[in-house]
């Protein structure tokens, strides 16, 4: 008798996306909501804020850009210092299509709300999804994410300079909010495979932060990690594989 076992895999159905996004949409509100607040106090309007965010879609670009253009700066700039800052994203699509079979008619709005938190969310539960409703439950996640920040980033608009003059540091607290919440999702990836690649990531981005090459933390950062986990995939994947054998 074959003691191979047949995994239970979650249906991939609306609530089941919401509830996996639901620590995504926690983040992003306050971060939204910081966002088109300070966007107002840069003396920008609430509409060109939330064009923006439905638009952009990138937490720390979108802080960028805004500064940037608050301040005159040039759009050759932005585009250079954004391209820069969200390079590290390719390197996200060609991780998760080892676990997730990406159809060509969903691929590029699949791309459009991959942020940070969605792919490490979709790297850590897509295998409790059953492979062929993998795509259709991380798109559903990605919007729900996507819609908040949006109406996050409206909502801060609103409340605007209010918010920032009567609660200054709240506002500090809630620009930490996502963070916080990648190095959480970043706990929940760590095992003995993928370990050696974060070390490298937070030693490369702690050594630019101290050097005062802020800009230059999250790219070389990124890039750092995926390099390590380029050198070494072999080890890497037998670890994984191991991983998968004791979840079934």
């Amino acid at each position: 008798m074959s003691s191979t076992q047949t995994p239970h895999y979650s249906d991939a159905r609306l609530p089941q996306a919401l509830l996996a996004a639901l620590p995504i949409m926690l983040g992003y509100l306050p971060v939204a909501i910081a966002f088109g607040a300070a966007g107002v106090a840069h003396q920008l309007s609430g509409a060109a804020l939330v064009t923006m965010s439905a638009l952009v879609l990138a937490g720390a670009s979108q802080f960028v850009l805004m500064t940037t253009l608050a301040s005159g700066g040039s759009w050759l700039w932005v585009v250079g210092l954004c391209a820069l800052m969200d390079f590290r994203h390719l390197f996200y699509g060609a991780i998760l299509r080892q676990k997730i079979p990406f159809e060509r008619r969903w691929r590029f709005l699949s791309a459009f709300f991959l942020t940070d938190e969605v792919f490490a969310t979709a790297l850590t539960r897509s295998g409790y999804i059953h492979p062929s409703q993998r795509e259709r439950w991380m798109l559903q996640m990605g919007v729900a994410a996507y819609l908040v920040w949006v109406l996050g980033t409206a909502l801060g608009a609103i409340v605007g300079s209010q918010l920032s003059d009567a609660y200054p540091a709240a506002m500090q607290a809630m620009l930490f909010s996502l963070p916080a919440l990648f190095l959480l999702l970043s706990y929940e990836c760590a095992n003995a495979g993928n370990l050696p690649s974060l070390l490298a990531s937070a030693l490369v981005t702690a050594l630019c932060l101290i050097a005062g090459e802020q800009h230059l933390a999250l790219p070389l950062g990124g890039f750092s990690g995926a390099l390590v986990a380029f050198i070494r995939p072999s080890s890497a994947a037998a670890i994984d594989t191991q991983e998968q054998h004791h979840e079934l």
